[in-house]
């Protein structure tokens, strides 16, 4: 960082943005807001700032989430950040950059009572095999309910996610569930949807803000070959059956219907895009295999033949705005 120029009484803010516009061009920056406002905990009770995993900033294991909030890794990683030079902020597949401004008034220490999102990763233990999942569906690893109850506390967070593997696979993740909104707080799932009964469909539609539900697929062939040992009429069904509750109740709850793009599933997107009312979903998001975005590069008249197709199919929806296209963007498919 280049020796500030300014007087004695310079605000902290006013300093570093001083600095940040001497050593970095005007257009670019690595301000994250997610280092002020987020965990995300994983099974063997590491700590990051976001499920893309930067940087440990701590360990659920050693230290409460209070005191991890502002270990001096998770200070420096914000400090990096308002200086221009946080390492991950160039490949983030997680943030929309172009709305993104800088806070200078952001200070390195952060304020647990102002976190907002906390998203928990209780074990890899899943009931099905997934061709493009790198995790241990048999793992024997799970956080530990203990240890969960003692060091977190909950109060802050306006938005908890629960995912695996399985959530619902997972006996401490569905403990967690009850834990969490015995305390008034929303919880949402990550789910493959093969095991949600009446019971887990009225808890989510109750308990959830929503619930995540991968299929991967517009047709049963291909999501049964991808998602393997998964059903697609029961898939399906568990989905209506969440539907259901949502309108019984009166909630708001989104059903969000993701699909992680492969080559085997590629030319099935603008089908998915097409019909995702008709699965049960309320809004549909993407992810993406780096096999698919170096396919993309590759292929750019695949791309841009398949790009017109996904453009085609969302400009026929009755709501657009229901599709989250930011990975789209990113494979520039629209």
């Amino acid at each position: 960082m280049s020796k500030c120029t300014t007087n004695c009484s310079t605000s902290f803010a006013e300093e570093l943005e001083h600095n940040f516009k001497e050593d970095t061009k005007p257009t670019k920056h690595t301000f994250c807001p997610k280092l002020w406002e987020e965990f995300f905990i994983v099974e063997d009770g590491a700590v990051f700032p976001c499920c893309e995993r930067p940087q440990e900033v701590g360990n659920l294991y050693h230290n409460t989430l209070t005191e991890i909030c502002n270990s001096e890794t998770y200070q420096q990683m914000r400090r990096d950040s308002l200086n221009g030079k946080l390492k991950c902020y160039k490949n983030c597949r997680l943030l929309k950059k172009d709305k993104i401004k800088p806070d200078f008034n952001k200070k390195p220490k952060a304020d647990y009572g102002k976190m907002k999102k906390l998203r928990m990763l209780f074990s890899e233990k899943c009931n099905l095999n997934c061709v493009m999942c790198h995790q241990n569906s048999n793992a024997k690893q799970v956080l530990s309910m203990d240890v969960m109850k003692k060091n977190i506390d909950l109060r802050p967070f306006e938005s908890i996610d629960s995912q695996g593997g399985e959530s619902l696979f997972i006996k401490e993740a569905n403990q967690f569930f009850d834990h969490a909104t015995s305390q008034g707080k929303k919880i949402n799932l990550i789910t493959n949807c093969t095991l949600v009964n009446d019971i887990w469909a009225e808890k989510i539609a109750r308990h959830s803000e929503f619930v995540h539900i991968s299929l991967n697929a517009s047709t049963k062939e291909t999501h049964e070959a991808i998602n393997r040992g998964s059903n697609w009429e029961r898939v399906l069904e568990n989905i209506q059956k969440i539907k259901k509750q949502k309108e019984l109740l009166g909630t708001d709850l989104n059903i969000i219907g993701h699909m992680t793009l492969l080559l085997r599933n590629l030319d099935e997107l603008p089908d998915f895009i097409k019909n995702y009312e008709k699965f049960g979903f309320d809004t549909i998001n993407f992810g993406y295999t780096r096999s698919v975005q170096f396919y993309m590069k590759g292929n750019p008249l695949k791309r841009k033949a398949l790009a017109k197709k996904v453009q085609a199919a969302i400009a026929e929806l009755k709501h657009p705005e229901n599709v989250d296209a930011l990975r789209l963007e990113l494979l520039g498919l629209v």
